[in-house]
């Protein structure tokens, strides 16, 4: 079954993002959507980022807020842009938290 809702701020210092990023989960996928492309997959053992090419400073935000609230750690953001680099993320690895 399919669950959407909003992506809300809670870490950065904004009231809202408007609806332009939306998270989804479909079983043990959960999609982070920013202004209507899937930009990032998460299953129980890996983080995808997607549609890589088309990140803006604005979906960067998204991304880095989602995984903020999803993994409830913080990281610098040029620890965020080697993980888009990277492109997927095993559990394991070092990289996550």
């Amino acid at each position: 079954m399919l669950n959407f809702k909003r992506l809300e701020p809670v870490f950065e210092g904004k009231k809202s993002y408007f609806g332009k990023a939306i998270v989804t989960t479909d079983g043990d996928t959960t999609m982070l959507t920013s202004y209507d492309t899937v930009v990032v997959k998460v299953t129980e053992k890996t983080i995808t980022f997607t549609n890589r090419d088309r990140y803006t400073a604005t979906t960067k935000r998204h991304v880095k807020e989602f995984i903020r609230q999803l993994f409830d750690c913080d990281f610098a953001n040029d620890k965020l842009n080697r993980m888009i680099k990277k492109g997927t993320i095993m559990f394991n690895e070092s990289e996550v938290v």
